[in-house]
């Protein structure tokens, strides 16, 4: 049996974002971590989070001004009966800086906030694009990934089936694991992370031990979830709590043609945080659309199916891109209007016009009353909502509502089957999570209708029924708006509802969002949904402390083994709450990871910067990730296949590319192509491995994914990590269109018509990045590192039209002025040229306009850009520091001898190499003022030595240094101003555009001020001997400093300005004292500030791997720099002068 024993070494089996977690907090406290996960890819169920990670009191919802604390969450937390209510605690006061450590450590986006079903405030954070818990688990993945690039800290070994712990002495000292037919040893304590038991559907699996009443029904969980973690924790004396609570989701999303799927998509709680409400086979609403997850499924099975999730235009609107995605998956449906969804409900659109206009109803009471309703509301005081009142959980939150007026004519999204529940968003619903929409879309998995009235259509129902519902969902929110808790029935989470139909239940609904009127459903856009309940989490698990370490007999814990994620119970009591299990793998990831780090290293324990550790940290842009797109160790493409052929595909042919037809016939598991971006996959191979699943990929076989794959992966992810998979491109028949068989596809080329969007959307990575702005088309890749406002900014619009965005804070004449050069063509239905490749995979030289790289290497951008991409040759803080005064030194010799013709531009080369220009000046004047110390012969004959320089080409009473500083400084501030005026200034204030500006306008009437007062002002006149010549050398013999004055009898005196005598005289005053040390502090925040974009920029080149250290090094001699300045005027306010060697200088000023 292979062994490996490290000595400070952590092990975390499985690679979610619990493991993930865990690993990141021990590289950043000082240890090593091994990561095992049994799959092909990292990221677990966490990648399938759709709605957010809850945090309360963080710095997003501070800015937003939510009024939420550790105490609320608590609150709401506890609702669910948490038997170990220390760790529930602890899960919410570890929320705010555990989602803020997310965003600043990691870079992520986590600026939008909802309010999810049982939430009091609005906690649940996500980004604007993609799944939340794909961009969070994945950072934190190409993190570790990064680390282990760089150092032998960390290891990540996927395809390893963890099956036993081993322990000594009643500790876990290690565990076995099984890859590729070998068994392997790892020692170190262990941080189990391998999630639920959600997905094992065995005759002997903890599912049908503890819960053989939900064996019947599908789930959401991926098929690695069978309680590895706790068989294993259990086999070792590890104590169990809580397995019996398995929540069941009430809104798992069918697919009408495999509704019997056992693996079901979910759809986002989000879904009905921004306004969606949930149908009945008639077109009524039944319950409060933001209860418990365990209420709503109650409420399902109370009720007669089929059931619907429905969002008006605001709530799709407002969560478009879930719309889009389960659309596209097929599990959701777009109505034009209600009508059309009503005749498809096969329902009247009185119906759907009067369940809108009695929620519309109910949200414009709770308006108006919050709390007077006369139905309990959750999660407390009272509720106007009669439907959802009815059950004891009135609604209490309302949120795009729509009358039922408006019905007939609303866009709606749902669900184009009938069978069994619908959930429903109207137009503004749907515009606010527009990404699940479309993701949903595409997924077969929701529809998009048109109109409330196609929908009604659709369901088989009235127009009247939706336009009730919706009236009366409306009628409760407004009554709501106005009287918060003045409504009839009990509220969730607390007070009154106006809602009648949750209301009734218990359960009044109490915080409304889109609701539209009746009257609206009938024109109304919908995106609708079938649901289903469904296994989702397993409450239950092995129990741990608040330390994460895992307990075990006699209520002890069991030293070395830690579990954290779902593979631990105790934390969320008998029902979680939506957005906590992406928090609870955080926080007591975070938590295992740290005490496992104690463990390890006792006193050693140390702070360490991921961002150092990991050669720069992360851009927070989605990228590929050898870990979350393939095994670490076991890529998909080896040596010895490339160039294969897949599946016996011709890679011959005329050119002319498959056809959709023939795309059309590749539909089964056995037998799998799809059309990404043009071009052919076939992933028969690859099914069994993808992190989402078969039935992900097997929705879109025979079709083109490119939508749906665009929004959850990254654009590089097929080139890296399958181009075996890419057998030809899409064409008009005749084989494989030139691609050749290794899968990379020629570029294309524009011909005729311009280039097409097509060909813009394949150029989306860092390294071959296009926009499009006005109808043109851009190369940015030279300028992403360029960019005032980050390369983020950039690239969240590669391969995109950014002519929105671009217009919103840029002048329209910016890029025809400062960036001609990035103008590659326009936009057009020219189709890119196919050029063809042998067929044993070696692709033909790319010509790039003639420009070979042996034609001007020292200066071209192309090889600037590879330069700086490089590793660099000499190891890490000696190598950052031979790069940067390589690169200083050479900035400096280019403004003394200019390469090209001088040009007017904001070209932040000239802005570099002034700034590097006047950096050398600080740093010899900071020298040159610490002869203050000497006394006023070394001070004034300092002086004097530049006054003796005065040769000067324009016959000024200035030295050349002097003026050659005054050009730098010049240049220097009009470069500046004017790339301030051109790209930033449409930035706010808040935005931190402008921090450079404003600390340099302060710099500048500093300077003109320090320069009136010594260099123009007026002097007494003081006598010294100056050396024979510039200096005196001499003084150096007898190791002496006297370098600009001598001192021997008989030696030739001359008068020189006595600025030793001024400085001392301005420095008495404590203002001016004050003045000038806060002017330092200034000039220390310019020059960090400028330092992070001067160690970047191309004409620096400095390796990307030495940028964290070199900027650290600006930092420190920045510190250095600052404490020399600041140390004159305290020395010229807090001592006596010094007399001269002539005795002509008085003791005190």
């Amino acid at each position: 049996m292979a062994s490996n024993f490290p000595t400070n070494q952590a092990i975390v089996v499985g690679g979610g974002l619990g493991g993930m977690s865990a690993a990141n907090t021990i590289l950043e406290n000082g240890g090593r971590v091994v990561l095992l996960d049994k799959s092909s890819f990292c990221g677990g169920n966490s990648t399938k989070a759709t709605s957010g990670i809850n945090g309360a009191g963080t710095k997003t919802q501070k800015n937003k001004g939510i009024p939420d604390n550790a105490d609320i969450f608590t609150a709401d937390t506890l609702k669910g009966g948490a038997k170990k209510p220390e760790l529930a605690k602890l899960l919410c006061v570890n929320s705010a800086a555990d989602v803020d450590w997310l965003v600043e450590k990691f870079n992520l986006d986590l600026s939008l906030v909802a309010r999810l079903g049982g939430h009091s405030q609005p906690r649940t954070h996500r980004g604007a694009e993609r799944f939340p818990g794909m961009t969070i688990t994945y950072a934190l993945i190409q993190m570790v990934e990064k680390v282990a690039e760089k150092s032998d800290l960390a290891r990540i070994i996927t395809k390893a089936k963890v099956y036993k712990l081993v322990t000594e002495g009643g500790r876990c000292i290690g565990c076995v694991y099984e890859k590729g037919g070998q068994n392997f040893q790892e020692y170190g304590p262990v941080i189990l992370a391998t999630g639920g038991f959600g997905a094992d559907f065995t005759s002997n699996s903890l599912l049908a031990q503890y819960r053989p009443d939900l064996m019947h029904l599908p789930t959401t969980n991926g098929e690695h979830c069978t309680g590895d973690g706790i068989k294993m924790g259990e086999a070792i004396g590890g104590k169990t709590i809580d397995l019996e609570w398995v929540q069941i989701h009430p809104t798992g999303l069918v697919k009408p043609d495999d509704a019997d799927a056992k693996i079901k998509f979910l759809a986002a709680e989000a879904l009905r945080g921004v306004g969606g409400i949930i149908l009945d086979a008639e077109g009524n609403r039944f319950a409060n659309e933001l209860g418990r997850r365990d209420y709503v499924t109650g409420e399902m099975w109370k009720s007669k199916p089929p059931f619907r999730l429905c969002l008006n235009k605001a709530a799709a609107d407002e969560i478009i891109w879930h719309c889009k995605h389960y659309t596209g998956r097929g599990v959701m449906k777009f109505y034009s209007s209600g009508e059309e969804m009503a005749k498809e409900m096969g329902v009247s659109l009185s119906v759907l016009e009067a369940t809108h206009e009695a929620h519309y109803q109910a949200a414009k009471k709770t308006e108006k009353d919050p709390d007077g309703g006369p139905w309990p509301a959750y999660p407390s005081g009272k509720s106007w909502d009669d439907c959802s009142g009815k059950t004891g959980s009135g609604k209490k939150f309302y949120h795009n509502v729509i009358p039922g007026s408006a019905v007939k004519s609303e866009p709606f999204y749902m669900w184009k089957s009938k069978p069994p529940f619908r959930l429903c968003l109207n137009k503004a619903a749907a515009d606010e999570i527009i990404w699940h929409c479309k993701h949903y879309t595409g997924r077969g998995v929701m529809k998009f209708y048109s109109s409330g009235d196609e929908l009604a259509k659709d369901m088989g129902v009235s127009l009247s029924v939706l336009e009730a519902t919706h009236e009366a969902h409306y009628q409760a929110a407004k009554k709501t708006e106005k009287d918060p808790d003045g409504g009839p029935w009990p509220a969730y989470p607390s007070g009154k509802s106006w809602d009648d139909c949750s209301g009734k239940t218990g359960s009044g609904k109490k915080f409304y969002h889109n609701v539209i009127p009746g009257s609206a459903v009938r024109s109304e856009p919908f995106y609708v949904a079938i649901i289903t309940p469904v296994i989702h989490y397993c409450m239950g698990g092995l129990e741990i402390d608040v330390d994460s370490a895992v307990i075990g007999s006699g209520n002890k814990a069991i030293a070395g083994l830690y579990a954290a994620g779902e593979v631990a119970g105790g934390v969320h009591g008998n029902n979680r709450l939506g957005g906590n299990s992406l928090l609870d793998c955080v926080v007591f990831g975070r938590m295992a990871g740290l005490a496992a780090a104690k463990y390890i290293l006792g006193a050693d324990l140390k702070t360490v910067d991921l961002n150092l550790i990991s050669g720069g940290g992360l851009t927070g842009a989605v990228e590929s990730s050898k870990l979350a797109g393939g095994s670490y160790e076991d890529t998909m493409n080896k040596a010895a296949g490339k160039g294969a052929v897949a599946n016996g595909a011709s890679t011959s042919g005329g050119g002319g590319g498959y056809t959709m037809d023939e795309v059309a016939k590749h539909t089964t598991k056995s037998d799998c192509w799809v059309v990404v971006a043009g071009q052919v996959l076939n992933v028969t191979s690859f099914l069994s491995e993808h992190p989402g699943g078969e039935l992900a990929i097997l929705t879109f076989a025979g079709k083109d994914a490119t939508e749906e794959f665009n929004m959850i992966h990254p654009p590089d992810v097929i080139g890296k990590y399958a181009p075996d998979a890419i057998i030809g491109m899409v064409g008009g028949g005749g084989g494989g269109g030139g691609a050749h068989a290794g899968g990379d596809a020629a570029n294309g080329a524009a011909v005729g018509g311009g280039i097409p969007m097509s060909e813009v959307a394949k150029h989306t990575s860092k390294s071959d990045c296009w926009v499009v702005v006005a109808g043109q088309v851009l190369n940015v890749t030279n300028f992403l590192s360029e960019h005032p406002g980050g390369e983020l900014a950039i690239l969240t619009f590669a391969g995109k039209d950014a002519t929105e965005e671009f217009n919103m804070i840029h002048p329209p004449d910016v890029i025809g002025k400062y960036a001609p050069d990035a103008i590659i063509g326009v936009v057009g239905t020219g189709a890119p040229a196919a050029a063809a490749a042998p067929v044993g995979g070696a692709a033909q030289p790319l010509l790039e306009h003639g420009d070979h790289k042996s034609k001007n290497w020292a200066k071209a951008d192309k090889n600037r850009q590879i330069r700086m991409q490089g590793e660099g040759r000499i190891p890490g803080w000696i190598g950052a520091l031979c790069y940067m005064v390589l690169g200083f030194m050479k900035e400096i010799l280019f403004t003394i001898v200019p390469q090209k013709n001088i040009t007017m531009s904001n070209d932040r080369v000239g802005l570099t190499r002034s700034a590097m220009f006047l950096f050398i000046f600080i740093i010899i004047h900071a020298v040159g003022n610490l002869h203050v110390f000497l006394g006023p012969d070394d001070f004034n004959g300092y002086g004097y030595f530049y006054v003796r320089l005065y040769w000067t080409g324009f016959g000024l009473q200035a030295n050349i240094v002097e003026e050659y500083i005054l050009l730098a400084a010049l240049l220097h501030v009009a470069v500046a101003l004017k790339r301030t005026w051109d790209i930033s200034i449409n930035y706010t204030v808040a935005s931190g555009k402008l921090n450079l500006a404003f600390s340099g306008i302060t710099l500048l009437t500093f300077m003109m001020i320090h320069l009136f007062q010594f260099r123009f002002g007026e002097t007494h006149p003081y006598k010294l001997c100056p050396p024979p010549y510039l200096l005196n050398l001499d003084t150096l013999v007898h190791l002496q400093l006297n370098l600009f004055w001598v001192g021997f009898e008989g030696c030739k005196s001359v008068e020189v300005r006595d600025i030793y005598r001024m400085e001392f005289e301005v420095f008495q005053s404590l203002g001016w004292v004050l003045f000038y040390l806060s002017s330092v502090v200034i000039f220390s925040t310019h020059m960090c500030l400028g330092w992070q974009k001067v160690v970047p920029a191309p004409s620096m080149d400095i390796p990307k791997r030495y940028h964290a250290k070199a900027i650290h090094m600006g930092y420190v001699m920045t510190f250095f720099i600052a404490l020399v300045y600041a140390s004159f005027p305290i020395y010229g306010h807090l001592f006596p002068m010094s007399s001269g060697y002539l005795g002509s200088e008085p003791a005190t000023p």
